[in-house]
């Protein structure tokens, strides 16, 4: 129940940020910074990851949260998938903060501003969203349920069926693209978008019950991130050329401490401590979608 109850925290807080309008309020007493940890905001860690800046995020970080949280439930059992999960927000909080400061001191254009000054304003800058909690979330499910079915961990949420599971799969990595900023394209041209995604989602359905487990569905997911962001054009009408600031540190962060809990719990419960070639595939999608495309020289957009 744990993380059906995070993926619904996250759609609530959205739906009332945006429907109340109370976004700086939120953003004063529930974003996480540097200054608000400073002052005794101790919350802030975990309420943060609660919060987001667009629909599209929300979307997708609220089904991820149930891809890859019930089996690791399954696996670990409820407290214990409920703090690793938690604990590697707050690991990706503090990093991210950490890795801010080291950016602008090493920046040359705030060369000139003294450092006390440099790491106030790294200190402000607030920062939300559930990527560390679910990038360590997605890393641990692939170490602890790697051969478990996709229909195992959708069931409790209603996919009694392989087909059915693949295709929402499929369906919930497609759509929340329609609501992302970066996606003109398909705001562009709707009713051709919308048909090419229900003939597909329609496809995987019929396909019949296909074998997925849950290391590949990650795989999955994480390498259709990577497409989207290494191939802008693909739902974008005119890129950008510089891509958004984002925590990819916190992302990393996350991602290591829940590989580490993964692994100690297959070794201190007799299981295999060396995972799969499945979960091996899966983990490679999450790294590979941790890598800023600027680095690999290549056109990105601004999906903030």
């Amino acid at each position: 129940w744990a993380s059906v109850l995070m993926a619904l925290f996250i759609l609530v807080a959205h739906a009332l940020e945006r429907c109340i309008g109370c976004r700086k309020w939120c953003s004063d007493h529930l974003d996480f910074s540097g200054h608000a940890l400073i002052s005794g905001h101790f919350w802030v860690p975990f309420t943060s990851s609660f919060l987001h800046g667009h629909t599209a995020h929300a979307l997708r970080q609220s089904f991820l949260v149930v891809l890859t949280g019930i089996p690791s439930e399954l696996a670990l059992g409820t407290w214990l998938f409920l703090g690793v999960y938690l604990l590697s927000g707050l690991f990706g909080c503090v990093v991210s903060w950490l890795a801010l400061r080291r950016k602008l001191r090493s920046n040359p254009e705030y060369s000139i501003l003294p450092r006390d000054e440099l790491d106030a304003i790294a200190n402000l800058t607030n920062s939300r969203g559930a990527s560390a909690n679910t990038y360590g979330s997605a890393v641990l499910a692939a170490l602890v349920a790697e051969r478990m079915s996709l229909q195992r961990a959708l069931r409790p949420i209603g996919f009694t069926s392989q087909a059915a599971a693949n295709a929402a799969l499929v369906a919930a990595r497609i759509i929340s693209e329609f609501y992302s900023p970066s996606s003109s394209r398909l705001r562009a041209y709707p009713l051709p978008s919308a048909a090419v995604v229900g003939f597909v989602v329609a496809s995987v359905h019929r396909a019949g019950p296909v074998e997925v487990t849950v290391a590949r569905a990650i795989a999955f997911w994480f390498a259709a991130g990577c497409v989207l962001r290494f191939c802008p054009r693909l739902t974008c009408l005119r890129p950008q050329s510089s891509h958004a600031q984002t925590d990819y540190e916190g992302h990393i962060a996350g991602g290591v401490y829940s590989g580490l809990c993964g692994i100690c719990y297959l070794l201190l419960s007799g299981g295999e401590a060396l995972p799969g070639p499945s979960a091996w595939l899966a983990m490679a999608a999450i790294c590979l979608a941790t890598v800023p495309p600027e680095v690999l020289g290549l056109q990105t957009v601004d999906d903030t």
